[in-house]
């Protein structure tokens, strides 16, 4: 991967998800939050951008969540095909 961008996989095969009451979001430059809404099979609908006083609680979630993930490559290198 280039471009200056850090990917990361919080798997849940084997371990509790730490952030399970979080919604699935992308977070920009820890500026932005993209809240992610599915229909109930699980086709993506589309995203809805949060205001910033949203932010702090994203930032504990994207932290949490970073304390248990692994960097792609390594968990590519592990699990990938």
């Amino acid at each position: 991967m280039t471009a200056g961008e850090d990917f990361y996989i919080l798997d849940t095969t084997t371990q509790g998800n730490p952030i399970a009451d979080a919604p699935d979001f992308w977070m920009f430059d820890e500026r932005a939050v993209g809240k992610m809404s599915y229909t109930s099979d699980g086709e993506y609908t589309g995203s809805e951008f949060l205001g910033e006083n949203q932010l702090p609680t994203y930032l504990k979630f994207r932290n949490k969540a970073m304390e248990h993930a692994v960097p792609f490559t390594e968990w590519w290198a592990k699990y990938g095909e």
